[in-house]
């Protein structure tokens, strides 16, 4: 073990007489940036208003088609989620997010758990929120879905929380891209670089393995900068 004290004068260096030292660490489930009432300088608008605010900066905005592309991400993520491998996703991720969720599932592989949502079914979809922003536009999709929900020791596979019961939850996930952006004809959905075409390979921090732009940045592509459970959004 490494000696705590000064091997000149013998001072016991973490007792905290001389300088800020770190006395306990608790662990805490990320779910991404605080929500924010706007966005670098930006401005939230009603939910027809703020689509329609986006559309005439991209004429190609398509509300439907950006509900489609969020459904797959909402499927693919909590499929990723259940495997605890949340790289199979990364696409549709901002770095943030990305690194708190390969946190988290590294826990539940550490505790030999596993979160299963068996039965998954997305009953709606529906943007709730727009944040026209100064330097990126947030938009928020409101999820209905229902499932069972419950975790495994993957051990034993006994059931050591939740049920397996289906149930009706929401969560609310807010999709991020920077102002100015377009929609592309082929995306990260697709898996294809938004800024180059090839085919989506990126490293651990979002860049294309081809072009090497910041494809999960929101520079080109909308992604997932934030989940709330719904008594999250209720109290924010």
């Amino acid at each position: 073990m490494r000696s705590t004290h000064c091997s000149f004068c013998g001072a016991d260096f973490t007792s905290g007489r001389y300088d800020w030292v770190v006395s306990a660490a608790v662990t805490s489930w990320f779910v991404g940036a605080p929500r924010l009432t706007t966005a670098f300088g930006g401005e939230e608008l009603g939910r027809d208003a703020g689509i329609a605010a986006i559309a005439a900066d991209d004429s190609a905005f398509d509300e439907a088609a950006f509900l489609d592309r969020a459904r797959t991400g909402f499927m693919t993520l909590q499929h990723a989620w259940q495997e605890r491998d949340v790289d199979p996703a990364r696409a549709f991720m901002s770095p943030g997010l990305y690194l708190g969720w390969s946190s988290q599932v590294r826990q539940l592989i550490d505790l030999h758990k596993r979160n299963l949502l068996d039965g998954l079914l997305i009953d709606d979809a529906q943007i709730v929120r727009v944040v026209h922003g100064g330097a990126t536009d947030d938009v928020t999709v409101r999820f209905a879905a229902e499932s069972a929900d419950y975790e495994i020791d993957d051990r034993s596979g006994r059931k050591v929380f939740g049920s397996r019961r289906l149930s009706d939850w929401v969560e609310y996930w807010t999709f991020q891209r920077s102002r100015g952006a377009r929609t592309v004809a082929a995306g990260i959905a697709d898996k294809v670089c938004p800024n180059c075409g090839a085919p989506l390979s990126i490293n651990q921090i979002g860049d294309c393995a081809y072009c090497g732009a910041a494809v999960t940045s929101g520079r080109f592509d909308w992604v997932l900068s934030r989940i709330e459970q719904e008594e999250e959004w209720a109290a924010a």
